[in-house]
């Protein structure tokens, strides 16, 4: 068994527990200032799960840019908004960030989904 599949079960796991309570906090959100006032323990939990897609790319090139694009969207969706709430006005960007947190979880399940394929495949 390869290294990266022996523990790339742990790393989606990591990345599911880790996505959670990011969407799980955007979501509760009510107004704008609290895009801009994120917690640092959140902006930790961002940072640790980008790192454990990094790792996780790295061990596994098989990942497709799919995977890659959907946590890219989710990264900015949660991102943009720290810097660009004052400046355009008139985009939503609660909207946006609710919305788009949860693509730091689809791709993981989506990453999930592949693996699971890709297992049955080999059978």
């Amino acid at each position: 068994m390869k290294f990266a599949e022996k523990y790339e079960f742990v790393l989606i796991v990591l990345k599911i527990a880790l996505s959670i309570p990011i969407c799980l906090f955007y979501v509760s959100l009510t107004d704008e200032n609290g895009l801009v006032n994120v917690p640092l323990f959140l902006w930790v939990i961002v940072l640790i799960y980008s790192i454990l897609q990094f790792v996780n790319k790295q061990l596994n090139s098989e990942i497709p840019s799919s995977v890659s694009l959907l946590y890219y969207i989710g990264l900015l969706s949660i991102g943009l908004p720290v810097f660009l709430l004052s400046r355009f006005e008139k985009v939503d960007w609660l909207l946006v960030a609710q919305l788009g947190c949860w693509f730091l979880l689809f791709s993981v399940l989506w990453q999930m989904r592949l693996n699971v394929q890709r297992k049955n495949n080999q059978k």
